[in-house]
């Protein structure tokens, strides 16, 4: 067999982040009495966006993200509140947003008995840990690695030495990393010599100046590409 472990990306390629970010937001601002909007929620995408993209940058930390997105937001919007009390609502709203994106329950489980596999993510620890563990695909991995256990976001060289360290050291070619994001994981795998696989379900450009091992526009294509690279290397 090619390929041993898989790691896999965690918003955006298996969870259904824009579903679960769209239920905090509205839940979270409703909650302290104010109307939610798509307007709003459009404002709050762009800033986030542009906050992990730093984060991947190493040019702002986790720990300063939560607020800040919300300091610009409410800045934009010209409405005073509590920073900190409205970032800490909706991280308890969106820990419990554990949606799935199609086919992502099933692949996994189709995959579980050939792989190894975990999950390497960006995602703050206070989502992702009740998420990973409240969910239905949990018992598919046998751990979850968050950039915020080094200090390093993806596509940093650490939280894959870190990841491997945990994995017990594996062959190279042995791994293959799947996910959406061509900034952090496509990048991130290429920079640290790992098979790459991009989930691309809005069949976008690869806009990087290298190629990419495999692509998918749907999760179920993952089982039989693996398959064909088992048979392969038999």
């Amino acid at each position: 067999m090619k390929y041993k472990w898989l790691l896999f990306d965690a918003d955006g390629t298996l969870y259904d982040y824009d579903s679960a970010e769209s239920e905090a937001f509205q839940t979270t601002l409703i909650q302290f009495g104010l109307l939610s909007t798509p307007c709003q929620l459009g404002f709050y995408r762009e800033i986030n966006h542009k906050l992990f993209q730093e984060l991947e940058k190493g040019q702002i930390t986790s720990k300063d993200l939560r607020t800040r997105r919300f300091e610009i937001l409410f800045s934009k919007l010209n409405v005073d509140m509590d920073i900190n009390k409205i970032s800490d609502q909706y991280l308890i709203n969106l820990s419990k947003c554990s949606q799935l994106i199609p086919g992502a329950s099933d692949t996994v489980r189709a995959l579980h008995s050939d792989f190894n596999m975990i999950i390497i993510s960006n995602g703050i620890p206070d989502v992702q840990i009740p998420r990973f563990d409240n969910s239905e695909i949990r018992p598919y991995f046998s751990d979850i690695i968050l950039s915020d256990d080094i200090g390093v976001a993806k596509p940093g060289k650490e939280i894959f030495e870190y990841a491997f360290k945990k994995m017990g050291y594996p062959e190279k070619e042995e791994v293959m990393l799947i996910g959406d994001s061509l900034s952090a994981d496509m990048a991130g795998g290429f920079n640290f010599d790992i098979d790459t696989c991009w989930y691309n379900p809005n069949k976008e450009k690869n806009t990087l100046d290298f190629s990419i091992t495999h692509e998918i526009h749907k999760l179920d294509e993952l089982v039989p590409l693996l398959r064909d690279a088992q048979s392969i290397n038999n």
